[in-house]
């Protein structure tokens, strides 16, 4: 039996009633081609009457639950393989800071849990971590909120793990806060770079390409290995008159999934075993079970066949041997992902060709700002001669630059002008100075605003102790004021009888009476 087609959108409900409906086809094993959120739900109702599954791109870790989904078998290497190549990525171009932003469902949470694992273990920092819900309509994405906060923690590299669709809505509205600039580094998962189509769909059809989408780097499952693979692209293109580079990596994953299948069913018929099919009703015969499933899902894991994407074999588990992922790099200029290394657990990252970033640079960006030439900063300030002064209490615009002079004022237009960054001032925003609350714990006025981000620099004269260190960093200091105590000098006098001070009275007294 054959019945084929892929929904990444359909509810629970509707999900259950098309496995049931292959159940009373009587399959004996389903090819998902779905998201790894779907997949979970198929194996566990299939799986639960004895019917295999080969799971084509599911990917979450999770997945991998032998008591729940006994009869699984993953195509593609499990997302903990793909945070081991993104790790990698990461410590080959020596970027120890960086931010995160993914869907909100179990591929873009677990695909990224390797990736805090060994940013933990590696001491790197995590500068933001963000989440968000794809709709049914992904055009009415909206992830600004999300964007400006990671456009505040200045992190300069980006991991973006979600869907194709929804990261071209990212990508779109990350161009508007500059953070697909030159300078910057965005890192795509497979959802991205093995669906290009969708991302890349509207633009396409247009012959046109976002220049958010320049200098893309990723991971791509490795799909070009397979003895397989230049017959299977020549027909595959000539029957679809399409070209080669618009083939999709998980189409010919898929194929390598009903290869799989039919040589385990070959496989199993030569060694003279039979499948009685079952049309298994749920509603009527609860009980109903695919009898020959379980033998036929050990056929699945001998088979060592050579497809269109590599070596296929898989181990006791249901997973695929021989990882590798291809590094691959967005280039506008070529019009797709082109492959510039590679990544197996064995070899770990290897770099073949130029890389382009974000902004079509070749230069490798910093993980944190080292410039702040063309940035526009946040200044918050408050009235504290001769330090600020304000040059006119009526002064309406109090975020004017003419509004104030003093010396920390020209201090800024001369750094200014030496960095070439502009600048806005900013009052506190809950009208005072500020400091440490006696809770302990919360900060009030100019404090507060730098904290909450507010504002990038307090720009008065504050001074330095172990408290505000705690929580805020200090720039050098531009001036040194010791506290003085000046007291009273004692004054000398000349005694006479000085000789006679190591005495106490009783004694005097008695040398007197003596005397006398």
């Amino acid at each position: 039996k054959q019945w084929y087609q892929r929904r990444v959108r359909d509810r629970p409900l509707v999900i259950s009633k098309r496995v049931f409906e292959l159940l009373q086809q009587g399959v004996s094993a389903i090819i998902c081609h779905c998201p790894s959120t779907i997949t979970e739900q198929v194996a566990n109702l299939a799986n639960e009457k004895g019917v295999p599954v080969i799971a084509v791109t599911a990917t979450d870790p999770l997945l991998q639950n032998r008591e729940r989904r006994p009869y699984l078998l993953r195509i593609s290497p499990s997302d903990q393989q793909q945070s081991a190549a993104l790790s990698d990525i990461l410590d080959h171009f020596n970027w120890l800071h960086f931010s995160i932003i993914t869907s909100y469902d179990s591929y873009g949470i677990h695909g990224i849990s390797g990736i805090q694992k060994a940013a933990s273990s590696k001491r790197w920092k995590i500068n933001n971590i963000q989440h968000f819900a794809v709709p049914e309509d992904v055009a009415t994405l909206n992830v600004t909120k999300e964007l400006e906060m990671i456009y505040k923690s200045e992190s300069r590299i980006i991991i973006l793990n979600c869907g194709a669709a929804a990261a071209g809505q990212v990508l779109r509205q990350a161009e508007t806060f500059g953070l697909t600039d030159a300078g910057y580094a965005w890192i795509v998962t497979d959802g991205v770079t093995g669906n290009f189509n969708d991302l890349m769909l509207q633009n396409i059809r247009h012959k046109l390409f976002g220049a958010y989408l320049e200098g893309l780097l990723g991971t791509m499952p490795a799909t070009k290995d397979g003895l397989l693979y230049s017959w299977f692209m020549d027909d595959f293109s000539t029957h679809l008159e399409i070209k080669r580079r618009e083939i999709e990596p998980f189409t010919r994953l898929a194929f390598d999934a009903v290869y799989v299948f039919a040589t385990a069913l070959h496989n199993y018929f030569s060694d003279e075993n039979t499948i009685t099919e079952r049309n298994i009703n749920i509603w009527d015969y609860p009980g109903q079970t695919f009898e020959d499933g379980p033998r036929l899902y050990e056929y699945f894991k001998r088979v060592k066949v050579n497809g269109t994407s590599k070596m296929l074999s898989f181990d006791d588990q249901g997973e695929i041997k021989n990882a590798k992922y291809d590094i691959v790099n967005f280039v506008s200029g070529d019009g797709y992902f082109r492959e510039v290394g590679y990544w197996t657990p064995e070899s770990g990252v290897q770099i073949e060709d130029y890389v382009v970033f974000s902004g079509g640079s070749r230069t490798v960006p910093a993980y944190q700002i080292d410039t702040l030439e063309r940035r526009h900063l946040i200044l918050g300030i408050d009235v504290d001669p001769p330090f600020i002064i304000m040059e006119d209490s009526t002064c309406d615009d109090t975020v004017s630059n003419a509004c104030y002079s003093g010396y920390c004022i020209s201090l800024v237009e001369e750094l200014s002008h030496m960095l070439g960054f502009t600048y806005e001032f900013v009052r506190p925003s809950d009208g005072i100075w500020g400091g440490l609350d006696p809770d302990g714990v919360t900060w009030t006025g100019i404090f507060k605003d730098l904290l909450d981000r507010r504002i990038d620099i307090a720009t008065v004269h504050m001074s330095i102790n172990s408290i505000r260190e705690k929580s805020i960093d200090f720039s050098v200091p531009f001036m040194q004021a010791g506290l003085t105590v000046v007291v009273k000098g004692e004054e000398e006098t000349s005694d006479g009888y000085f000789f006679l001070s190591p005495f106490s009275s009783d004694v005097l007294y008695a040398i007197g009476a003596g005397v006398l």
